[in-house]
């Protein structure tokens, strides 16, 4: 078997660099293989990357990079949720997942963090009302918790489809605080102290 990792003849800068190419699976629509190609540097870089994904390749973990975004993949993920949802429920999840879209929508798919959604969380309890009463002021408990719900249930179908290889949102949760304090100022309105 020939060496995977390949001298490259030095470039314009006298530079010598190492390339591989991997499989990395087949394109789940074409059936294509696909192929990845990976330029360093130095051998030892070039040495550590291919033996990371060829590890990776057979453990069944590989997920080879693409650059789907969140809104992205929210739109093929809600096409598919439609063949087995009533037209009003899926105008519901349009709504719900309006509220990710503005702040993690751009954000690649495979580059979102577990902070990434903590703070789009925090920003949808604190001012991330944009229709229906006061814009800027917070959203409710509940319809933070939705969207939240409907974020981990897209990711959660990234993961099975490879895009991804962990939901990054599974242990997001809305702070109990914040909910207490919603409870506290529901009450006081019901009672007609606020």
């Amino acid at each position: 078997m020939s060496e995977p990792i390949k001298k490259l003849p030095p470039n314009a800068k006298g530079k010598v660099r190492y390339r591989f190419v991997v499989d990395a699976g087949t394109d789940p629509e074409t059936g294509k293989r696909k192929q990845l190609r990976r330029t360093f540097n130095t051998l030892r870089e070039a040495k550590a990357e291919y033996a990371r994904i060829t590890s990776k390749r057979h453990e069944g973990t590989f997920v080879p990079p693409n650059k789907i975004t969140v809104n992205e993949w929210l739109d093929q993920w809600l096409v598919m949720k439609a063949e087995d949802l009533e037209p009003t429920t899926v105008y519901n999840y349009r709504v719900t997942l309006d509220r990710v879209r503005g702040k993690l929508g751009n954000v690649r798919l495979q580059e979102l963090t577990e902070d990434h959604v903590v703070a789009w969380m925090r920003w949808a309890l604190q001012g991330g009302r944009v229709r229906g009463g006061k814009a800027g002021t917070g959203l409710g408990v509940t319809s933070v918790d939705m969207s939240l719900a409907r974020l981990k249930d897209a990711l959660n179908r990234a993961v099975t489809r490879g895009l991804v290889t962990v939901n990054v949102a599974s242990e997001v949760h809305i702070p109990l605080k914040a909910r207490k304090a919603e409870r506290k100022t529901n009450l006081a309105v019901s009672l007609g102290y606020a």
